[in-house]
């Protein structure tokens, strides 16, 4: 391997969210170009670039230059890794809104003339944990099924009750004595239940939820009666399960 010098500390630096990526420039002691792309260091560390590994990306721009040397400009890249230990663990959420249809405002009034409602950007969690445990049992198996889907009968990681629906597990066995588990869940606000536009409660956001819309006369400014369509009797019904989260293991 030929001898190398690093003739530019730092060239680049471009950061996007966990991942970084810098130039470097090196001269290399040889005249053979395959000879000179291998004999830079696989990974770049020290005092530059305190507490983190670079790995080299690609070795590129590789040109000639004077006295029987060759010029690299190379690429690493800082990509933190997540841990993959047993008994590890890292969370990721996603609270990007999306589109949904509702029937009446925040202030319980209903939406249109004739209940169309109208279609607005609402609230919208995933919520992801990643897990690695030493085994997994026939038993455990049993608790990921069973609970899935269901909501937190009690709060958990600070989520009120029943607001968190537990989808399920991808179960990965990565050797004989790791493997990792994805378990995913989506959270939901409560409903605001209204009668007549007064606020009378809540409703699990997983609940379905159905009003008797009433219809009443009023008079406008210039006495003339016309009909409008305000909020009646509220029907709540429970269509998913409750749930035990603890008994994953994952916390509480």
């Amino acid at each position: 391997m030929a001898s190398w010098k690093e003739v530019i500390p730092t060239h680049d630096t471009r950061v996007e969210l966990n991942r970084e990526t810098r130039l470097r420039h090196f001269t290399v002691n040889t005249s053979n170009e395959d000879i000179a792309r291998t004999s830079v260091p696989n990974t770049q560390i020290g005092n530059s670039w305190p507490g983190r590994t670079y790995l080299i990306v690609t070795n590129q721009h590789a040109f000639p230059a004077s006295g029987q040397k060759f010029t690299l400009i190379v690429t690493y890249e800082y990509r933190p890794e997540p841990p993959s230990d047993v008994g590890d663990s890292f969370v990721s959420f996603d609270s990007t809104a999306q589109t949904g249809h509702v029937d009446i405002d925040l202030n319980g009034a209903v939406i249109g003339a004739s209940i169309e409602g109208a279609d607005v950007f609402g609230p919208h969690f995933v919520h992801q944990e990643t897990h690695w445990r030493l085994n997994v049992t026939v038993a455990y198996a049993k608790i990921v099924e069973g609970l899935s889907p269901s909501l937190n009968d009690a709060p958990w990681k600070q989520f009120a009750l029943r607001s968190l629906l537990f989808l399920g597990a991808v179960v990965t066995e990565e050797s004989a004595s790791k493997w990792r588990l994805d378990y995913s869940f989506l959270g939901r606000r409560p409903i605001k239940l209204f009668t007549k536009g007064v606020h009378v409660g809540n409703a699990s956001g997983w609940d379905h939820v159905w009003n008797e819309t009433v219809t009443e006369e009023e008079a406008d400014a210039d006495g003339l009666t016309r009909f409008v369509y305000k909020q009646g009797v509220n029907h709540v019904s429970r269509v998913l399960p409750d749930g035990d989260f603890s008994t994953l293991g994952i916390g509480v």
